[in-house]
Order: structure tokens, then sequence, then C-alpha cells
């Protein structure tokens, strides 16, 4: 982030409530622009609550929640301007960090089917969206409660997620926790994620390489994946490593799904701690290390699996 000017704009200034009740999307988006508009510096949210939809973060902003902050997803559809809560596109040099807290309000958005949660008819497709952007920081927040995909980026470069915890219902239908997807040169590290899906997925939905990824020092549990490669892998997913984890009361510890075409190679597993427990809500099976190379579909390409390592399991 070298060269952003140090100069902060409060949410509060621009007309934010912090109350939980008002809509304060627009005061947020005012704040951002205007920060953006200077030429970058940070958006401070003080103590408080802030309910909103869609926010855009622009280049060179840094979104900083104070400790006591709770950034709430608001549950009503038109208040969303993408399907999106944070979205960034085709932005650099970006950052949501601080010691506060971004809350998704998952249950709202589903509806029960017995034991488990199904999507109602309306729910964010990801929580935090990076999308065709580059250097990206993600560092010290807390995001809970997640309708969907929790953080997402897709077609981005050079990625930091450090220090982030993510807390999502274990019922919760697609609460995946970090999702590098077709992105490059990516380091999550430091990471506690409880999540209903899986927690760190490594993915290629299009035809366009993910790689260079490391993953270290992070606690996972979830009743899917805990680490997992795939299953959408329309390109190539290479040179990853994942080291120093500890994986506790999940169905699957690590994974790897070809199922799309693309190649799977150079990846790297050690010093990784797997408790497997069965699945009573999904009755997923137990896996420590499972490995499935097929055919999505029977027009689906095969693609290759090759170059696993793993040590100290």
């Amino acid at each position: 982030m070298d060269g952003i000017r140090v100069v902060a704009y409060s949410v509060r200034v621009h007309g934010a409530t912090g109350d939980r009740q008002t809509d304060d999307t627009q005061a947020i988006q005012q704040a951002i622009d205007a920060c953006h508009a200077a030429g970058g510096g940070t958006v401070v949210f003080p103590t408080g609550d802030y309910l909103t939809g869609t926010i855009r973060l622009k280049d060179r902003v840094v979104l900083w929640l104070d400790a006591g902050a709770t950034i709430w997803a608001s549950v009503e559809p038109l208040a969303y301007s993408t399907p999106y809560l944070i979205h960034a596109l085709d932005a650099r040099d970006v950052s949501i960090v601080g010691p506060g807290r971004i809350d998704g309000q998952g249950e709202k958005f589903w509806v029960r089917n017995g034991e488990r949660w199904r999507p109602g008819p309306f729910r964010p497709e990801s929580l935090v969206y990076f999308e065709r952007c580059q250097n990206i920081v993600v560092r010290d927040v807390t995001i809970t409660n997640s309708p969907s995909w929790t953080l997402h980026t897709f077609r981005c470069d050079n990625v930091v997620i450090s220090g982030v915890t993510i807390l999502n219902d274990i019922a919760g239908p697609n609460t995946d926790g970090i999702d590098p997807n077709c992105s490059t040169n990516v380091r999550i590290s430091d990471c506690h994620i409880v999540a209903g899906d899986d927690c760190i997925v490594v993915k290629a939905t299009e035809d366009y390489p993910c790689e260079n990824v490391t993953v270290t020092n992070c606690t996972l549990e979830t009743t899917c994946a805990a680490l997992k490669l795939g299953t959408e892998s329309h390109g190539d997913i290479r040179h990853c490593t994942f080291s120093n984890c500890t994986i506790r009361n999940t169905s699957a510890g690590i994974t790897l799904y070809q199922k799309d075409g693309g190649t799977m190679e150079d990846v790297l597993f050690s010093n990784i701690t797997i408790e497997t427990k069965g699945d009573v809500i999904y009755k997923h099976r137990e896996w420590p290390i499972f490995i499935d190379l097929e055919r999505r579909g029977p027009d689906s390409k095969v693609g290759v699996i090759r170059d696993v390592s793993f040590s100290g399991i």
C-alpha cells in the first residue's frame, strides 16, 4: 500500500448512524467515494452497528473496522445492487482490516428443511467478493454468519488474508470460508475458520489458472472439507502449499476433486493434524484424505492429478 496518504474518512461524518436500524448503505458509499476521489486513504467504521446493502470498494481504499464496530448485511433484496455485500471490481490496492466484525445474518436468508437449512428465495452469492482485483489485504477482521460463500477472490492477483476469523453456522448451506478462484499469488495464514461447507477451497470455475497459493498456520472445522482443491477445475490448479494446519470435527480433511478437465499439479501438504468426525446433519462420510478424478458429465474432459506430496500428516 505504499503511496497511500494517511487520510481517514469516517462513515459517521458522511451520515451513517450505526444504530442497526437505519440503512447506512448510502452514507458508507459516500465515504468510500470521497476517499477514492481524493487519491486513497482509510474509511473508518467507529464503534457501532452499521446496517448496509451492497457497498463497492474502490482503488486505494482501506476499510478499517474499529473494535466494537460491526457491519450487518441487510436482509432486504432491494438493498443489493450486486449479489454481494462488499464488492470490489477491477480495483487495485484495497483492504479490509481491523478488529471489528462483518455479520451476514445467514439464518435470515435460509428456510428450514428438517434438520437442515436450505437457501431461501434470495441471498447474497458471496459476502465479500473481490473480482479481477490486484493487491488485496484482508487482515484481523472477524466474519460471522455468512449466508453463502464468505470471502471469494475471482481472477485476482497478490492476495493476503491473515489473522481472519470466520464463524459460520455449521448447518448453513454453501457457507464456504475462503475461496481463491482463478487467482494467483494468494497467501492465507493464521486464520480460524468454522464453516458449514468447505473451509479453504482452491478452485477454477473458468479456464484460467489458480496458482501460487500458500496456506499456513490455520485451524479449521466443518461438516465438509477443510482443505480442498476443486471440484470446479476448468483451469489448472498448481503450485500450492498447505502447511502447519490443525483440522478438527470435520468430515473430510484434505480433498482433491478433478472433474472439469484441468490439471492439478505441484501440490504439497505438510505438518497437518486431521481429526475426522461423522456429520450428523448432512450424513457425509469421514475421509481424512480423499482424491477423486472423474468426469463431471459425459461431455467433460478427463483431467490430471499429479505431483502431489503428503508429509507429516
